[in-house]
């Protein structure tokens, strides 16, 4: 009875659910995992990681795999962490960079951990809580991004977009604080982008 119960929750979440064995706390560890296990043996659910599970979103062409950026944000909320994108995924959140990456690097304030999910990789890397000083996210995820570039490869559309982003920042005292904590070819980049 209490199987069917478990189950029923399970399968009212909604495609696209990332699902771990600490929410059910009504439940028994153990036999939640058990229950996940069994459903992801069904097909019914798919396996990220130990503990860690997905209610696959099925199409016309097959199941689609959850963005790698929804399961990083469904880790950090569980374990009460802070994430960051790096490289390409920074750089193509902010609309700087048309590439889609198959490796996915996100610094962290919580646990390392690797994922493998469908042909995409997913690395948590554990960072000093510094990495996590800025007041403006588009700015934290900005500097990752811009790192990603390289100083001296920006293009004329990169620093349009840069100039786009900076400027549609509204706490100026964010901005100004911010700014500091950029090295200095980029925070000349900002400055040239804010004039």
């Amino acid at each position: 009875m209490a199987k069917k119960s478990l189950q029923k929750q399970i399968e009212r979440k909604h495609p696209g659910a990332v699902i771990f064995r600490q929410d059910f706390p009504e439940y028994h560890i153990e036999y939640v995992g058990t229950t996940l296990s069994d459903m992801a043996d069904k097909g019914e659910l798919l396996r990220l990681a130990q503990g860690i599970y997905y209610k696959p979103v099925r199409t016309e062409l097959g199941i689609s795999y959850p963005f790698a950026e929804d399961v990083v944000a469904a880790i950090c909320k569980r374990d009460r962490a802070r994430f960051l994108p790096t490289g390409a995924s920074a750089a193509n959140r902010l609309g700087l960079s048309e590439q889609v990456p198959t490796r996915h690097v996100y610094l962290t304030n919580g646990t390392a951990r690797q994922l493998v999910i469908g042909n995409q990789t997913i690395q948590l890397k554990h960072v000093s809580p510094s990495h996590f000083a800025f007041r403006d996210e588009t700015l934290s995820v900005l500097l990752q991004a811009m790192k990603w570039i390289g100083q001296d490869q920006f293009t004329d559309q990169q620093k349009q977009r840069i100039e786009q982003l900076v400027n549609s920042i509204e706490n100026k005292r964010a901005l100004q604080h911010d700014l500091a904590l950029f090295p200095v070819w980029a925070r000349t980049i900002l400055k040239n982008a804010l004039q």
